[in-house]
Parts: C-alpha cells; structure tokens; sequence
C-alpha cells in the first residue's frame, strides 16, 4: 500500500512540481539581462587586470633571464635567452595591445549572446514542461488502465 500512496503523492504533486519548475526556469531567463549588464561593467577591470598580468609576465621573464644571465658564461645560450625573453616580452605587450579589441568584440556578442542564453533556456523550460506533460499522461494511463484491471478482475 505504501507503493501506491506514495505514487498518489507523487501524481499528485507533479504539477505543483512541474509549475516550480517552469518559474525557476523562467527566473533563471530574467536574471540573463542583469548578469550580462554586471558583466559588461566589468570589462574595464578586467581589461585592466589583463595589462597588468601580462606586465607582471614580462617582468617575471625578464627577471628569470637576468637570474639566468648570471649563472651562465655561454654567450650563445645568453643570446638565445634573451631572444626569447624579447619574443615572450613582445607576445605579452601584443596580448595586453589587443584586450580592448577583445573585450569591445565580446561587448558587442552581448546582445546575440543574451538573446541565444534566452532562447535555449525557454526552450529548456518547454522540454521540461513537455516531458512533465507526458509524464502526467503517462501516470494517468496507467492508473486507469490499473483500476481497470482491478475491476475486471484481470
């Protein structure tokens, strides 16, 4: 008996369950503007925080090759290190050049990037609306076809 109850609670909370989860669903897509604008606002320090990263980069390459340059009496090998401390200096300075133009184009893909957030997330929400549905039908054809049973005495 307690197999049946608890399966009576369950039809008979799916959909108050169901409903829940269509309003999470549907907040989780009115909260997408609001991230996205907390989002863009925050491009300014993050830019800012790249630059000094790849500061702080170059700066650690340069000190690891001063450190390197004076344990080593190889010219050529002190040659070859600070080629590539120039190059890995260069990539670092062409990496904080090129964070605005980065973040502008990410800027710009906000608003394609809102709109596609907010069409898979209805379209979640349809899904789970859907499969609640048939799951409701489901449960309710199987019960009729149940007490059916039971009265015939099949």
């Amino acid at each position: 008996m307690s197999f049946l109850s608890d399966l009576a609670n369950d039809v008979e909370n799916l959909p108050d369950d169901a409903a829940r989860m269509t309003g999470e669903g549907v907040g989780d897509v009115e909260s997408i503007p609001q991230d996205a604008v907390r989002d863009v606002q925050d491009i300014p320090q993050d830019v800012d925080r790249s630059v000094d990263n790849a500061a702080t980069d170059v700066g650690d390459t340069v000190g690891d090759v001063q450190r390197f340059d004076n344990g080593v009496d190889n010219s050529y090998r002190l040659t070859d290190m600070a080629d590539t401390a120039a190059r890995i200096a260069g990539q670092g300075v062409g990496d904080a050049e090129r964070a605005p133009q980065d973040a502008e184009r990410d800027v710009q893909n906000i608003p394609q990037d809102v709109d596609t957030g907010a069409q898979n997330a209805a379209q979640d929400v349809g899904d789970a609306v859907g499969d609640a549905q048939r799951f409701d039908n489901g449960v309710d054809n199987s019960y009729d076809q149940g007490r059916n049973q039971g009265q015939s005495g099949n």
